[in-house]
């Protein structure tokens, strides 16, 4: 069965700060989005599958840097502030 409107949420919130820490460690130099056989793009397919992008305002900005490290195509909406990030259609959009 696919995950609950509760389920989507938790995982979006789970992932602004797995996204956070990627981005840094990427500024470090580590390839971080590559890490765990691409962990964060499995967990994108996840959302992708059950379509749990923008469920909330505070999580728009994560498609737009799945789509930049990964090469995506995922929806994307306005970015204003997340949780942790934000701007990121700015930042990432191109």
């Amino acid at each position: 069965d696919p995950p609950g409107e509760a389920g989507l949420l938790y995982t979006n919130e789970t992932l602004q700060g797995l996204v956070v820490q990627a981005e840094l460690l990427r500024r470090a130099g580590f390839d971080s989005w590559q890490w765990n056989d691409r962990a964060l793009l499995r967990a994108a397919g996840f959302l992708s599958r059950a379509d749990g992008w923008n469920l909330a305002s505070v999580h728009n900005h994560l498609p737009w840097v799945f789509n930049a490290r990964y090469g995506l195509e995922l929806p994307t909406r306005a970015a204003g502030n997340g949780r942790l990030f934000g701007y990121t259609n700015w930042l990432y959009g191109g």
